[in-house]
C-alpha cells in the first residue's frame, strides 16, 4: 500500500523542543454551512477566503491545510468516497474513520464542503501546525540524566538484565539517528528494532532523524531500559519538527496491538481544537489501545491549564514534568484535569547525533518527560509480562511519590514516578508472619519492617492483592525505624500490609491467612446403632467438613441403670482432608443386655464441635436392630460431661426420640447436605470408616 502522503488530519507540534513560539493556529470547527459553494474557477486564495469563514481559522491556515489536498472524514456509506471521482485514495483508521486524498486543491475543497454539510457525516481539515527548529550545544560530560538516576531506572534496568522476554517501544518522532552510541550495546543497533520501523513523512522504510528530537526521546529510553526492550523508530514528523496527525494515525493503524508501548512526544493545544476535532482523536488513541498497545504522550510545553492532544485523549498516559527538585516545572509544563503521572523532564543531559558525532545535550521538555514515562512502563512490563494496561497503570501509582495536593492532583497527576517510593525504597516489609495451626478464632499476624533512616509511622491492612497506594492511614502501635506491628484477622483470605516512613515512602506485602475455621463440622445423618448382638453393637455417624478436616469423634453410651455416661475416644486419621464426608463407625463389645442410650460428639481439627441427638436401643439375645435412621435429628443440645472419662448428659439434653429412637431431623445449627458415602472402606482403631472426596 502506497503510504505517500497518507492524508492527514493536521500537524503534530512537538511537546517538548522548548517554548513553541510564533503565531496560535486556530483549527477548523464542523459547524455545517447552509448550503455548498461552487468552488469552479476559485484561486485558491479565495476558496479558502470562503471556508475560513465557516470555519472560524485563518485563511492562511485553511490554504496551507487544503494544498495537502488531505481531510478526515467520518461518513456512514463508505460507496460516498468509493463513487467519486476526484478521489486518489482513501484509507480507513483504526477508529472506522477515512484519510482521503483528492486530486486538486479545488476537489478537497469541494469534498470538504459537502462532507461536513451532511446531516449524518462530519469532515475535519488536515491542518499542519509548525514548531522552532532547535540547535544543539552540549558534549559528553554527565551524559547519564539525572532523571535515570532519581527514578531508580539504571537500578530496575540492571535488575532486568538476565530476562529473556521481549519489550517494544515504538517511538513516533522525527525518526532515529541509529549510529548513536547510545543504541549500541553489546553490537551494532541492538537496542533497535526495525520489524515494524517506517517513515510516514517520505513514504520509505528508512526513518533517519534530520531534526534529531527522535534521537533523543529514543536515546531517553535507550538509557532507562534493559538490553531487552527493543525501540521501534516511526517517523511521522519532518525536519522542521513538524507533522501531520494523518501521519500519526496510519503509524497507529499500523503498529497498534504489535508492539507493547507507543511514545508520543508531540500534540497540539485544546484550545486549537473543536470538540469534534479532539473526538477524532480521543476515538484513534482509544482503537490503538483496544489493540494492546500502551499509548503513553506528553503534556505539552505550553505553561496551559490543559492537557495537549493527544495525552489528554483518555485513552493515553500523560506526562508532565519535574526538575531534579521534584518541583513541578511551572514554566513550561501544561497540567490539567487529564494529568496522570510526572517525570523528569527539565536540566536533561539527553543523546543527540549531528555531523556524524556522539552529542550529549542539555535540554528540557516534557517531549523527555513522556520516553522517561514509557521507559518506567517498559520496565514493569519486562518484569510482569502478562501485566495488563489497568495493572501497569496502579504499579506505577505504587512508585510515584504523592506530590502537590494528596492523592491526584493537576500539576503531578497522581504523582512523580520513582522507583525509590516503593521497589527500591528504604522502607523494608521483611516479613508476616502467619499462624500455622487451625484454629476457630481470630488470628494474630505480625509484620516487621525496617527503615534505616526513617520512622515507620503509618500503616494500612487491607483485603486482596491491593496494588494502589492508600489514602487512609492509621498510625502504627509504636512508630520506630524497626517495628512488629501485630494485626488481627478474623476470617481466611488474601491481605495487603501497607506501610509509610516519614520519608512517605511506602512498602507493601501480600500474605495469605487460611487456617481459621469457625464452622462446626454438619452431621448428614444422626447417630444409628446397628449389628446388635447379647454382648456388642456398631455405633455409626456421618458427618461433613469442609474446612479444617475431622480430627476426633468422642462416643458417649451408658445403660439406662446408669448415672453416667462412658467416653471412648476415636482418632480420625491425620490424612483425612478438608472437603470430605466421613461416616465413622465404632463397636461395643462386651457389654451386658438391657436398654442403653448414646450420642456422640465429633471435633474438627479446628476445634470447632457438632453434637448428634442422642438414641436408644436395647440389647437383646436375638440380636434385633433397633436405631438406623439416616437423617439428621432436630436440634441437640451440646452435652455438657460433668467429668471426664465420665459424663453425665445433663437432664433435658436429650431429645424425644422417635421412630425407633431417632430424633426429629435438623440437628443443631448445621446445614444440612444430603451426602452418599462411597468407596475406600478401612479399619482404624477398631472402626470401620467409609471416606470420598467431594466433587
Amino acid at each position: 500500500m502506497n503510504r505517500r502522503k497518507k492524508s492527514a488530519l493536521f500537524s503534530a507540534t512537538l511537546a517538548g523542543v522548548g517554548l513553541v513560539a510564533g503565531s496560535v493556529i486556530a483549527l477548523t470547527s464542523n459547524t455545517h454551512a447552509a448550503e455548498e459553494v461552487n468552488f469552479d474557477g476559485m484561486s485558491v486564495e479565495d476558496i479558502s477566503e470562503v471556508i475560513s469563514k465557516k470555519a472560524e481559522m485563518s485563511a492562511d491556515s485553511v490554504s496551507e491545510s487544503l494544498q495537502t489536498k488531505t481531510i478526515i472524514v467520518d461518513v456512514p456509506d463508505v460507496s460516498v468516497l468509493e463513487n467519486d471521482p476526484t478521489i486518489v485514495k482513501f484509507e480507513r483508521t483504526l477508529a472506522g474513520k477515512y484519510i482521503v486524498e483528492y486530486k486538486t486543491v479545488e476537489d478537497t475543497a469541494k469534498g470538504y464542503d459537502a462532507i461536513s454539510n451532511a446531516d449524518d457525516s462530519s469532515a475535519i481539515l488536515n491542518l499542519k501546525l509548525k514548531s522552532n527548529r532547535f540547535k544543539f550545544t552540549g558534549d559528553k560530560e554527565g551524559a547519564q540524566a539525572w532523571g535515570v538516576k532519581t527514578m531508580k531506572m539504571d537500578v530496575y534496568a540492571d535488575s532486568l538484565e538476565s530476562k529473556t522476554n521481549k519489550v517494544t517501544v515504538a517511538v513516533l518522532d522525527s525518526g532515529i539517528n541509529k549510529d548513536h552510541e547510545v543504541f549500541s550495546e553489546s553490537s551494532q543497533y541492538d537496542r533497535l528494532d526495525f520489524t515494524y520501523a517506517h517513515d510516514y513523512v517520505n513514504d520509505d522504510n528508512d526513518p533517519a532523524d534530520d531534526n534529531f528530537h527522535g534521537t533523543m526521546v529514543a536515546g531517553t529510553v535507550a538509557e532507562s531500559t534493559p538490553k531487552n526492550v527493543k525501540i521501534i523508530p516511526i517517523k511521522v514528523l519532518d525536519n522542521e519538527g513538524n507533522g501531520d496527525f494523518s501521519w500519526l494515525f496510519s503509524a497507529l493503524s499500523d503498529i497498534a496491538g504489535k508492539v507493547d508501548i507507543i511514545n508520543m512526544s508531540l500534540g497540539i493545544e485544546q484550545k486549537n481544537l473543536t470538540a469534534t476535532q479532539m473526538q477524532y482523536i480521543d476515538d484513534e488513541m482509544a482503537a490503538a489501545k483496544a489493540k494492546g498497545s500502551i499509548l503513553v504522550a506528553a503534556a505539552g510545553n505550553e505553561s496551559a491549564d490543559s492537557i495537549d492532544y493527544p495525552a489528554a485523549a483518555p485513552a493515553c498516559i500523560s506526562a508532565t514534568s519535574v526538575n531534579s527538585s521534584n518541583q513541578f516545572s511551572s514554566s513550561f509544563s501544561n497540567h490539567g484535569v487529564r494529568a496522570d503521572f510526572a517525570t523528569p523532564g527539565e536540566d536533561l543531559i539527553l543523546p543527540a547525533y549531528d555531523d556524524n558525532e556522539n552529542y550529549y545535550i542539555n535540554i528540557k521538555g516534557t517531549s523527555f518527560s513522556s520516553p522517561f514515562l514509557a521507559a518506567a512502563i517498559a520496565n514493569i512490563k519486562m518484569e510482569y509480562p502478562g501485566a495488563s494496561q489497568q495493572e501497569v497503570f496502579e504499579y506505577l501509582k505504587l512508585n510515584a511519590e504523592d506530590l502537590g495536593d494528596a492523592g491526584w492532583d493537576e500539576y503531578y497527576g497522581w504523582g512523580s514516578v520513582s522507583f525509590h517510593v516503593n521497589k527500591y525504597a528504604d522502607l523494608k516489609i521483611n516479613s508476616v508472619t502467619v499462624p500455622t495451626e487451625w484454629t476457630n478464632e481470630d488470628v494474630t499476624v505480625t509484620v516487621n519492617a525496617s527503615s534505616s533512616a526513617y520512622n515507620i509511622q503509618k500503616h494500612v491492612l487491607g483485603e486482596g492483592n491491593v496494588m494502589t497506594t492508600p489514602t487512609a492511614w492509621t498510625n502504627v502501635a509504636t512508630a520506630g525505624k524497626t517495628i512488629a506491628e501485630k494485626k488481627t484477622v478474623s476470617k481466611n483470605g488474601t491481605y495487603t500490609i501497607w506501610l509509610k516512613n516519614s520519608n512517605n515512602e511506602t512498602a507493601y506485602k501480600t500474605f495469605t491467612v487460611n487456617k481459621i475455621d469457625k464452622t462446626k463440622p454438619a452431621l448428614t445423618t444422626n447417630i444409628k446403632a446397628s449389628d446388635i448382638t447379647e454382648d456388642s453393637v456398631t455405633l455409626s455417624v456421618s458427618v461433613d467438613e469442609n474446612e479444617s478436616g475431622l480430627d476426633k469423634i468422642d462416643w458417649y453410651y451408658k445403660k439406662s441403670s446408669d448415672s453416667k455416661y462412658t467416653k471412648v475416644s476415636d482418632t480420625i486419621s491425620s490424612n483425612s482432608l478438608s472437603a470430605m464426608a466421613v461416616t465413622k463407625t465404632h463397636k461395643l463389645s462386651d457389654i451386658e443386655g438391657g436398654e442403653y442410650s448414646a450420642y456422640a460428639e465429633i471435633f474438627d481439627k479446628a476445634g470447632n464441635k457438632v453434637t448428634s441427638a442422642t438414641i436408644t436401643f436395647t440389647v437383646e439375645a436375638d440380636g434385633e436392630d433397633v436405631g438406623g435412621d439416616p437423617v439428621v435429628p432436630e436440634t441437640p443440645t451440646d452435652p455438657t460431661p460433668s467429668e471426664p472419662g465420665n459424663p453425665e448428659k445433663p437432664e433435658g439434653d436429650t431429645p424425644k426420640p422417635v421412630d425407633g429412637g431417632v430424633a426429629n431431623p435438623k440437628t443443631d445449627s448445621q446445614s444440612i447436605l444430603p451426602v452418599s458415602i462411597a468407596g475406600g472402606a478401612f479399619l482404624l482403631a477398631g472402626a470401620f470408616v467409609a471416606i470420598r472426596r467431594r466433587r
